[in-house]
């Protein structure tokens, strides 16, 4: 009987599996070729890593465990979080997430700067809820003074007035009345999901 995908993942994110063993994981991330029962074990195991390690990933195993996603299979570890930010479920949550890189539906708004409104739940009727892409070294939209927000990046690092850095998985809020500064730091572009309302959050 073979190992099923979700018994390799941990040696898979460490570098530590047989070739024949890392090339049968890397054809499931490469053609998202599993069963249901795999898939949502897969994502489960990303979830866990990303999140549930005490503390943070050292550098190596996040390292690895982003390398491991590719294509659109690389924003799955964010697929539930999407889900509840967005109030919508697990299948909108990955249409989303898997069409990130399509070219069309994408709207210039500032040099290096690109958004695309994404759909949302009744929770979040008349909210705002958009994808943002900014290349490296540009500054996230500023907000309304007059609006309250809440941010999730899905790739890349934002750093922030005060010099801190928000990378894959962090979420971020910008309270009512912020005009907080988001910039992207290091040399990749950053991906971020962004929920506006024109109300206090905590009202929601």
């Amino acid at each position: 009987m073979s190992t099923g995908p979700e018994n390799l993942m941990a040696g898979y994110l460490l570098g530590e599996l047989f070739a024949d063993e890392r090339a049968r994981i890397d054809a499931i991330m490469a053609t998202g070729a599993v069963t249901p029962v795999e898939a949502a074990t897969l994502e489960a195991v990303h979830s866990i890593a990303l999140y549930t390690i005490p503390t943070r990933p050292s550098p190596r195993v996040r390292e690895n465990l982003l390398a491991s996603l590719n294509g659109r299979m690389r924003y799955l570890p964010f697929l539930q979080r999407v889900a509840d930010l967005l109030d919508i479920d697990a299948d909108m949550a990955q249409t989303i997430l898997t069409t990130v890189d399509h070219r069309v539906g994408w709207t210039e708004d500032d040099d290096g700067v690109r958004t695309r409104a994404v759909p949302a739940g009744p929770k979040l009727r008349g909210v705002q809820t958009a994808l943002i892409r900014a290349s490296a070294g540009t500054v996230l939209p500023r907000p309304s003074p007059a609006t309250s927000a809440r941010l999730l990046v899905l790739a890349g690092e934002l750093r922030d007035d005060d010099g801190r850095l928000a990378g894959a998985g962090d979420q971020l809020r910008r309270p009512n009345g912020s005009r907080y500064r988001h910039e992207v730091h290091g040399r990749d572009e950053a991906i971020v999901l962004q929920i506006t309302r024109e109300d206090d959050e905590s009202a929601s």
